[in-house]
Formats: structure tokens, sequence, C-alpha cells
């Protein structure tokens, strides 16, 4: 256990973060964020949001009425991973949900989730939207992203946004023959 600008971490028990061992039971932020992303390898486009400002400990969360819900709802364990998430910049409630779609057994797979999805929605897509692509897809962001750019053209054209997911999804993010279903349907 150690504070991290106040916030007590550690990093929980089964939960794998690299094959090397932790550093001393002392980490400051700078320590913690080199942890978090020096141990992974991340590929040259994955990027994270800016602190936008001072990370703030995870109790400053709670004054958020929904937050305090989510928080109370979280094991310590995943409270602990989630505080130095969060104070990387992350909203509190978007590393809850990558939390528990991807599990506790991989740090990287958390934080590429959440870069991804982040990413995604920088290109103007709805959060749940993509939360829900990026599930559909077993969290690759390069189908996810296909899906979501057909998602709005079809759903642009006037197609049934159920019916879109699953022409989509039945043809494989495959434009030409998921628009000629599209279309033979609509007549």
């Amino acid at each position: 256990m150690s504070a991290l600008d106040g916030v007590p971490f550690k990093v929980p028990k089964g939960f794998l973060t690299s094959t090397e061992l932790l550093p001393g039971p002392e980490l400051s932020v700078p320590a913690c964020r080199e942890l978090l992303l020096g141990s992974m390898s991340l590929s040259p486009y994955t990027c994270l949001p800016p602190l936008v400002r001072e990370p703030q400990p995870l109790i400053a969360h709670r004054a958020q009425p929904d937050s305090a819900d989510l928080l109370s709802a979280l094991s310590q364990e995943e409270q602990d991973l989630i505080g130095p998430v969060v104070a990387l910049g992350y909203p509190l409630h978007r590393a809850i949900v990558a939390l528990q779609k991807t599990g506790r057994q991989s740090l990287s797979q958390f934080l590429s989730y959440l870069s991804a999805c982040d990413r995604l929605l920088r290109q103007g897509y709805e959060e749940g939207l993509v939360e829900e692509a990026m599930e559909m897809f077993q969290f690759s962001e390069s189908q996810a992203g296909e899906f979501l750019r057909l998602w709005e053209q079809f759903s642009d054209m006037g197609f049934q946004q159920d019916r879109i997911k699953e022409v989509l999804l039945v043809h494989g993010n495959r434009r030409e023959q998921a628009l000629e279903e599209l279309v033979a349907c609509a007549q």
C-alpha cells in the first residue's frame, strides 16, 4: 500500500501488470504513471487524454451523486485500481465501465480499452454506442471503428438502427453486402 497524492494505492492481488516485480512500496504520481504506461507495450497510436488538472483524490469524485453510487458498488481492490487511472485524466464513470468490461486480469487490456474508447469518442460517436461496439468486436478498436462509421452512414440513409447493427454483425462490417440486405429488407 502506498500513497498517490493522498490517495491510497495498491496493485490488487491477481492483477497482472507485467512479468517484472513491482517497485518499492511508495509510488509517486510520476512513478505510478511510469508503472502503468512503461510496463506495457502500447501501439504508437495509443494516446492517453491530457492531464487537464491536478490529480485529485478519488474521494473528491464522491461529490457527484452518481459517482458515489458507482464507487460504493466497487470492491476496495477495484477502487485502488481505478484511482491512478482517474488521476491520469479519465472520467470515473468510463474507468468503471472499462474495468467491468475488461475485468481485472490485464492492466494493458484495461488501459487499451480506455484509450480506444477515448479515440472513438473524439471522432464524435455516442459513448453508449462506442462501448457497445467495443464489446461486440471483443475490444478491437479497428472493427468497432468501422462498425461505428458504417452504422452512422446507414443511419443517415434512414435505415432502422437495430436492423443496421444486426446486418453489420452478420456481414462482418462488409459495407456492400450489408447495404444490399438493408435495401432488400426496406422494399
